[in-house]
């Protein structure tokens, strides 16, 4: 293929991060004291508006409260908006640690993640895991979000790269359809395993197995 590849762009959810666990949305819903599907389905069809800033998470919930014919209270709320933001800082320590290897070999590493802005700032402040990165972007911090062209000219600035430079990976189609129209080389996250295999062609440093600490 003889790709020159100066960085690598990472998505957050189910690419760096495990994908919240079922148990993790009853918990929202007991919390709110709603039907379980009633508010998983209020959760996502709002989200692409926090995630791009537009409203905040009181807002966000209220919403989700509406859709699910239910009231919160002020305390839920802020008990939802703190619970949320825990179901997404399980991270892949064999991605973390991948991000590392890739920086230390003079690669430029970033993540470019539609996510709101009170978990992202919660997720800034747990872990070590942003440390592994030259630049972390989060949609709500800059109004901006995947698949919008402007977000990845964004980080491609900010990495101060060119389009054919980088490599992204998302677990959404759309969002690697995007990139490659811009330019970026992409690839679909199904599986680590298939992640290996589709990487082979990039001549990067390996994703370190499983046993990582």
């Amino acid at each position: 293929m003889g790709v020159l590849l100066k960085a690598v762009i990472l998505d957050y959810g189910k690419v760096l991060c495990a994908w919240p666990p079922p148990q993790g949305y009853q918990e929202l819903s007991r919390i709110a004291g709603s039907n379980g599907k009633l508010l998983e389905d209020g959760y996502w069809r709002f989200r692409d508006a926090y995630d791009r800033g537009r409203i905040d998470g009181p807002a966000y919930w209220r919403l989700v409260a509406e859709a699910s014919g239910i009231q919160i209270s002020s305390s839920q709320i802020e008990r939802l908006i703190d619970y949320d933001a825990s179901l997404w800082i399980n991270v892949n320590r064999q991605m973390v640690k991948w991000a590392g290897i890739l920086k230390e070999n003079g690669f430029k590493t970033a993540v470019l993640s539609n996510m709101p802005r009170e978990i992202g700032r919660f997720l800034r402040q747990a872990g070590d895991w942003r440390s592994q990165f030259t630049y972390v972007c989060f949609s709500a911090e800059v109004g901006l979000a995947k698949p919008d062209a402007s977000i990845f000219h964004l980080c491609l600035e900010k990495l101060q790269t060119r389009p054919r430079e980088a490599l992204f990976i998302d677990d959404v189609e759309a969002n690697v359809t995007a990139a490659r129209a811009l330019g970026l080389h992409a690839l679909w996250f199904e599986s680590m395993e298939r992640l290996r295999t589709d990487l082979r062609p990039f001549n990067l440093p390996p994703i370190p197995s499983a046993n990582v600490a």
